[in-house]
């Protein structure tokens, strides 16, 4: 019977796309991920490159300001399988998650 459960699990998950609270999930990770400022030389990031990050970010996850974050869990729902959005999630940094899309 476990065994049963087991293998319908798998199959649903390699044929279905992620669901619609990954997808958001995946959306906000991504963001997150695109407006992560770079450090300086001394380890710091910049008071004010935190600031006008911060509210990019802020923006950019708003859908009523911006149309990024619906378009990413709406091609997420219908182009991502269950395999890219498990990647993407793990994804640390712009190189990490460059590898989730073959880059």
């Amino acid at each position: 019977m476990k065994l049963v459960a087991l293998a319908a699990v798998l199959a649903a998950g390699c044929s279905s796309h992620p669901s619609q609270d990954d997808c958001e999930r995946i959306a906000e990770h991504m963001i997150n991920i695109f407006t992560t400022p770079r450090v300086g030389d001394d380890g710091k990031v910049a008071p004010e490159v935190q600031k006008a990050t911060d509210t990019w970010r802020k923006n950019l996850l708003e859908k009523e300001r911006d149309p990024t974050r619906p378009t990413l869990v709406e091609v997420c729902r219908t182009d991502f399988g269950i395999g890219a959005a498990g990647c993407i999630l793990d994804a640390k940094d712009e190189t990490t998650l460059a590898h989730c899309f073959g880059g």
